[in-house]
């Protein structure tokens, strides 16, 4: 099992049972946590509703194709981060570049190579962890800008109504009580 492995889920979508299975199997062993969906009306539902870090998807299937559940899933706020190697019998220039146009991670076409997927694979989840941990960075910034913005204005209130000039609370409570001593 590799790091990048340890859990991480991976949705895969395909209307053959074989090769869904098959796929399926083969991430498990990689170490990998499984989904599994027959159609794009599953697919989406499973996206909408678990942590998904990526989604092995056929673009031939019925109900809804491939390519509809990549379109929907781009659009979404919660699912448009979620990488996309489609993973199809559809192999002419034309189709993968539609692929790559929409914005998918990999463009993978059958027969394919398991070792050539599973590092596809990886890659794939290494850019959803790095995007993940960028917006976690991201926030935590936002946190520590806005608890600064906070403090300052604390400051602020606490000199313009109390006379208070620093900011720890042994720092407030002496001013607090210098304070008293003068009245």
């Amino acid at each position: 099992m590799t790091e990048q492995a340890s859990g991480a889920w991976i949705l895969v979508v395909d209307d053959d049972d074989a090769i869904r299975q098959m796929v399926g199997a083969v991430l498990t062993e990689e170490g990998y946590n499984v989904e599994m969906a027959s159609n794009g009306e599953e697919a989406l539902r499973v996206v909408r509703q678990k942590p998904i870090d990526l989604v092995v998807l056929d673009i031939l299937m019925p109900v809804m194709d491939g390519w509809e559940v990549a379109s929907r899933m781009l659009c979404e706020d919660n699912t448009k981060s979620i990488p996309i190697v489609f993973l199809t019998a559809l192999s002419s220039y034309t189709d993968q570049l539609k692929g790559w146009r929409m914005g998918c991670f990999d463009y993978i076409t059958k027969p394919f190579d398991i070792g050539l997927f599973l590092i596809r694979v990886r890659a794939a989840i290494e850019k959803s962890s790095q995007m993940r941990a960028a917006t976690k960075k991201e926030v935590e910034a936002l946190v520590e800008q806005k608890i600064e913005q906070l403090l300052h204005l604390m400051s602020e209130t606490l000199e313009r109504d109390f006379g208070l000039r620093r900011m720890g609370v042994v720092d407030v409570m002496d001013d607090y009580a210098m304070r008293e001593e003068k009245q």
